[in-house]
């Protein structure tokens, strides 16, 4: 990773690199940052550059021998890694989508209680709103 210092260019040494990912597994951290742009990308609409960007299959055929891993291919073998049933589903709902990506980091217990108290808050603010209007919900 190249950054810029002093006016002029330099590669980042790994233990700047470390310390910048905060000790985690990098595989895992890379992992984590493309399906969550595989995420985010699948939700915005078909107008914008970046989709239609990654929806363009070329004209031309590939070259002979095995096949170059692309992108698509890494996200989909994640994806079977993670064995999610229904994923196109689970893209379009960012709050699940973040959930599955969050334990697929392997995520520790208080991270996963946090999101757990994250989520009951969200909750009571909607009923809170609810009742303010005099309509009940049961989810």
């Amino acid at each position: 990773m190249w950054i810029l210092e002093n006016q002029t260019w330099r590669i980042k040494t790994n233990e700047e690199l470390d310390k910048s990912i905060k000790h985690k597994n990098i595989v895992n951290y890379i992992k984590v940052q493309r399906l969550s742009w595989f995420g985010h990308v699948q939700r915005i609409p078909d107008t914008r550059t970046v989709k239609k960007i990654s929806n363009w299959k070329p004209l031309n055929k590939r070259s002979q021998g095995r096949p170059k891993y692309r992108w698509d291919d890494n996200i989909k073998q994640d994806i079977c890694k993670m064995k999610i049933k229904n994923w196109i589903a689970c893209v379009l709902d960012r709050g699940k989508w973040k959930e599955v990506v969050s334990t697929f980091k392997g995520s520790s217990a208080p991270e996963r209680r946090r999101i757990r108290r994250r989520r009951r808050r969200r909750r009571r603010r909607m009923w809170i709103l609810v009742e303010g209007l005099r309509v009940t919900i049961y989810t």
